[in-house]
């Protein structure tokens, strides 16, 4: 496994231009992760739940991005929302997220939630896919 994060590259006046998705990034830290391949219905499982948990978090991506974008101006002018507290908030929701998912699926065991939970998660993505980044 490895792990999940957003990591946040710019200003509030990076959110005018044309790299305003691209201020947010879902990442996927490498080191440390590791993958038990000894069992081949266990490396699908292991795949697909890590698959599932970077689809969360790339919801929670974009869904800052959507928010940073219509708060550009009022960050700008006024001060808040803060880029920080709006960045903690969707890492919270990220985080609250992935923990009901696992609970829900035993961590990906559960076949039929599983699918339920990919479903939600691909009609979350193509509802934000104005908020992806490039590529």
């Amino acid at each position: 496994m490895g792990n999940l994060g957003m990591q946040v590259d710019g200003n509030v006046y990076d959110l005018f231009g044309k790299r305003a998705n691209q201020v947010v990034q879902n990442v996927f830290d490498t080191s440390g992760s590791y993958l038990d391949s000894t069992d081949r219905l266990g490396t699908e499982l292991q795949l697909r739940y890590m698959q599932t948990l970077w689809d969360i978090n790339e919801v929670a991506a974009r869904r800052l991005r959507q928010e940073l974008r219509a708060s550009a101006k009022r960050m700008l002018w006024v001060g808040k929302p803060s880029m920080d507290d709006l960045i903690r908030l969707a890492y919270e929701a990220a985080n609250k997220r992935q923990i009901q998912y696992a609970d829900e699926t035993k961590y990906g065991h559960f076949v039929d939630k599983q699918e339920d939970w990919q479903n939600q998660l691909a009609k979350e993505l193509a509802e934000l896919a104005a908020f992806a980044v490039p590529n």
